[in-house]
């Protein structure tokens, strides 16, 4: 299985420097990095001039972009209270009600780094969240995935109104939308408390194009390096394996942990191709 699954990680996740994130991808013998900012900066936040600088650094060291990790619709719609407070914004925050020009710059954003996919969530939780409600930017999202030839990733994130698998599964089975998939996380439903099951994985494997690897301490209360924590990826991973390995799903790190970040995905990644390696 190892073969068939491309690994790569969140270039912020082992360095804000891109030049850094670079070499670490080379000495690991990747091809990809996922991005989501670079010094320090969310992409949303760059002009176009700096993509295409960033493009070309990653593109000359013989590196291709494989997700864009962006913030879409991780903000409230209008009318709308947040239910919780704390929540990790990567340094983007939504400050203009004209979001058909965010979507815009994200995707013009995609196509400079010639990326095939871009993160997106389901609003910030707030009560009596239902799916009509995305109906409208999910279908301006979705023209321009059409328009732009790329896939829309949707992640099941603790903050946003689809944080579980049913969720996720059903979502995507109510569109039915071959440019709509989604973004498994299942250090995501680790902290989020879930019990996470075989015919939950299931459910939602069909839809998976993309996954986010990080390992969640439920004692500690804590992401910790791949292996050190509470998620079951064994176990998992075997569930989802014929899936994964048909359509060579990517497994990017992601792994949150603080201390020691580069340490820590170098050590994650170690753990992950065991793993594969014995699947």
């Amino acid at each position: 299985m190892a073969k068939s699954n491309p690994i790569t990680f969140i270039s912020d996740e082992v360095s804000p420097s891109l030049t850094e994130a670079i070499d670490f991808a080379q000495r690991q013998g990747m091809t990809q990095l996922e991005l989501r900012s670079v010094g320090g900066v969310n992409l949303m936040d760059l002009d176009l001039e700096q993509i295409r600088e960033i493009a070309t650094t990653i593109h000359q060291a013989g590196l291709t972009v494989a997700n864009l990790a962006s913030p879409l619709l991780k903000w409230l719609p209008p009318g709308k209270v947040a239910l919780m407070e704390e929540v990790n914004f990567h340094g983007y925050q939504l400050e203009t009600d004209q979001v058909s020009e965010v979507f815009a710059q994200a995707f013009a954003i995609a196509d400079i780094l010639q990326t095939p996919s871009l993160r997106i969530f389901s609003y910030l939780k707030y009560a009596d969240f239902q799916f009509a409600d995305l109906e409208a930017d999910m279908t301006a999202l979705l023209s321009l995935a059409e328009q732009h030839d790329k896939t829309l990733l949707i992640e099941n994130e603790p903050v946003c109104n689809l944080d579980s698998l049913p969720q996720v599964a059903q979502f995507l089975a109510d569109w039915n939308h071959p440019r709509l998939r989604a973004l498994l996380d299942l250090g995501n439903l680790y902290q989020s408390g879930y019990l996470v099951t075989d015919a939950e994985l299931l459910q939602v494997a069909p839809y998976v194009k993309y996954v986010h690897l990080k390992d969640f301490s439920t004692p500690q209360g804590t992401y910790v390096p791949l292996g050190e924590g509470s998620v079951q990826y064994q176990v998992h991973l075997k569930v989802l394996k014929p899936w994964l390995q048909e359509a060579s799903i990517p497994f990017s790190m992601e792994t949150h942990v603080q201390k020691s970040p580069m340490a820590a995905t170098e050590a994650s990644i170690r753990h992950l191709n065991a793993l594969l390696a014995a699947l």
